[in-house]
């Protein structure tokens, strides 16, 4: 989160408590696990661009209203920061990023390229990037440890200075936000490296996390980590949490996290196009995380709503049906796609290939069991997709690993190993619903494992790896990207 609680700091003594007093608040929206943010008391409609957390209270900064204004975690509003009864702010305020620590709100000001500190919702010190030797930089990110405020210029400049904002030590980085974990300095690039650097910027590592897929970062806006270790990121494609396994967990790119019907067929998240929340902020706490979309609003949503994708799926859905057939079901089936992904992998047969894997006949087969082929049946999603994922069918979690072009997997626990394939299906991700174009089939050897030299597709086209036994049931699947 976007607060780091220290005990102690290398500053001067001038800063205050900061009180916090509740002056009017109205519940805005209450729509259960998600809350939109995006009035205030007095009907303005303002337009969030960053959210921090402070102590019970939710920071949102619009920087056109020159305000920063407080919620509760629940989404309730409870006035500005300054607890003054104003809407707007003063015009020398245009806050953009904030840090908070130990009652401490610091903000970098795009109205005179200042870092501002305040103290009851009041600046009381600042020093601009002209200070820093830097006059023509905007400061972008910020955060706050135990020793140092760490600030990012939008010329490539991370400099770290004590709390009177006397400077310790400026570094070359592109930075586009930046957290605590374990005492080290995280950082995002703009370019999708996470970066470490301890906390007097001795840079310790970086991760490569660009690229189109879900699970990869496109154009990063924010980031932060939880009290769990978590990383949360948004970016283009919505927003996508690392968990400390190596699996991830994605939102904001289905329409069904916003509660929204779409009925247009528009880009797919399995493949991991642009998502429909292309959130710009985000801070977490407890059980919910916090948004804003630039221009917009801002949310507060539960945890729970996260779509945990494991790095190893167990459940296949085969489609198989004509072409005629397939135009008057693609609107539903690329519905079914979504609201089943990531617990089940949907793809779609049409009248070849389905022999390689064990299906005889058009329908809908789950994990190579017929379930239907009344096509109809899938046009309320919802009720449809609800049977099936809370379907009992058994199956084998066979962990396929990829690896440097290198697939993998044990298959020894499976009833028949000898009798045991890969399917290898080939999908271009331009095509939405996902069709098969190819299917390759692969056998165990003699070592009881499925092992294969595999090119890793160009985005947008994806593998879909499905391990079937001798009678075609799918014994577990991923995908490859």
């Amino acid at each position: 989160m976007k607060q780091f609680k220290t005990k102690q700091h290398l500053t001067k003594s001038w800063f205050g408590s900061l009180l916090l007093v509740i002056f009017f608040s109205t519940n805005v929206f209450a729509g259960g696990e998600l809350i939109r943010i995006g009035q205030a008391w007095c009907q303005c409609a303002f337009q969030p661009t960053e959210v921090c957390l402070m102590d019970n209270w939710v920071l949102y900064v619009d920087k056109e209203l020159h305000q920063i204004y407080t919620f509760t975690h629940s989404g309730t509003f409870n006035g500005n920061l300054s607890r003054d009864g104003n809407c707007v702010g003063p015009e020398d305020f245009t806050p953009f990023r904030l840090a908070y620590i130990d009652n401490l709100v610091f903000a970098t000001c795009h109205h005179d390229n200042a870092v501002k500190a305040l103290r009851n919702g009041k600046v009381t010190e600042k020093i601009t990037t002209a200070e820093l030797g830097f006059p023509n930089a905007k400061p972008t990110a910020i955060n706050a440890g135990d020793y140092f405020i760490y600030v990012a210029l939008d010329n490539d400049k991370l400099v770290a200075m004590y709390y009177d904002f006397e400077v310790e030590t400026i570094i070359d980085t592109n930075c586009v936000a930046m957290d605590f974990l374990d005492e080290n300095l995280i950082v995002i690039t703009e370019n999708g490296f996470l970066k470490t650097y301890d906390v007097d910027l001795n840079f310790i590592s970086e991760k490569d996390l660009s690229g189109h897929y879900a699970g990869q970062i496109q154009n990063p806006t924010d980031m932060v980590m939880d009290d769990e270790g978590l990383i949360w990121i948004t970016h283009d494609g919505g927003l996508t949490v690392l968990n400390n396994d190596g699996t991830f967990g994605v939102w904001g790119n289905k329409y069904s996290d916003m509660e929204i019907e779409r009925t247009i067929i528009s880009g797919d998240p399995i493949v991991g196009s642009k998502g429909i929340f292309p959130a710009n902020a985000v801070d977490t706490s407890g059980g919910y995380f916090y948004l804003t979309q630039n221009g917009k609003y801002g949310l507060t949503v539960s945890k729970d709503l996260i779509n945990q994708v494991p790095s190893s799926q167990v459940h296949f859905m085969a489609i198989a049906l004509t072409e005629d057939e397939y135009w008057k079901q693609a609107i539903n089936i690329w519905k079914l796609q979504q609201y089943l992904y990531p617990q089940v992998l949907v793809a779609v047969f049409q009248d070849s290939g389905l022999e390689k894997i064990g299906i005889n006949g058009n329908g809908v087969y789950l994990n190579g069991e017929y379930i239907t082929d009344d096509f109809s049946e899938i046009e309320n999603v919802e009720i449809f997709g609800d049977e099936i994922l809370e379907c009992s069918a058994e199956t084998s979690n066979i962990n396929i690993n990829v690896t440097e072009g290198k697939l993998v997997a044990d298959v020894s626990k499976s009833d028949e190993p000898f009798e045991t394939s890969l399917a290898l299906l080939e999908i271009h991700g331009e095509k939405t619903p996902l069709i098969v174009d190819d299917i390759s089939l692969i056998h165990a050897n003699r070592f009881q494992k499925i092992e294969c030299d595999i090119n890793i597709p160009e985005y947008p086209s994806v593998l879909f790896a499905v391990i079937l036994n001798k009678q075609g049931k799918s014994l577990g699947a991923r995908i490859i990207r």
